[in-house]
């Protein structure tokens, strides 16, 4: 039985940096995958986008920053939104696409640089999605075994 808590710990500690760790490595592949000669001009810039995306969603989520925050317990989670299926897969199907769309009219470098803030910023953006269609179906599914009990 602790085992089973142990592992419950971990995955709901772990689930967001697992989901993202996904998407930033995916779409990273993906790039080193569609483009030949790849230097440190394009690393750099896949690496500044990842960082630029994750600037903006800190600027725009607390709105400057430069403030202090206090971290907040964690909200109840949905298992489901757990897995990441939309916010992982999802990021890196979108890149694929960006870069099939992207890779005839723009130079490599600024590719890069644009899926390293796709990558975070979509990540991200998913990932809210995900969590809010989760509890749209924890709450659906309640109604129903409220309908069919009474």
């Amino acid at each position: 039985m602790e085992t089973l808590v142990s592992m419950k710990e971990n995955l709901t500690e772990q689930s967001k940096a697992y989901g993202y760790t996904l998407s930033i490595w995916g779409v990273g592949a993906l790039l080193l995958t569609s483009f030949k000669n790849i230097g440190a001009g394009e690393i750099l810039a896949y690496i500044g986008g990842g960082v630029l995306g994750f600037g903006l969603l800190t600027y725009f989520a607390f709105k400057g920053i430069l403030k202090t925050v206090e971290p907040s317990e964690q909200r109840k989670l949905v298992v489901a939104s757990m897995v990441h299926i939309l916010a992982s897969l999802g990021n890196v199907l979108l890149a694929y696409a960006s870069i099939v769309f992207l890779k005839p009219i723009m130079v490599p470098t600024r590719i890069f640089l644009v899926l390293g803030v796709h990558a975070t910023l979509v990540y991200n953006l998913l990932l809210l999605l995900e969590h809010r269609l989760s509890e749209i179906l924890l709450k659906w599914e309640a109604r129903t075994v409220e309908k069919l009990n009474s």
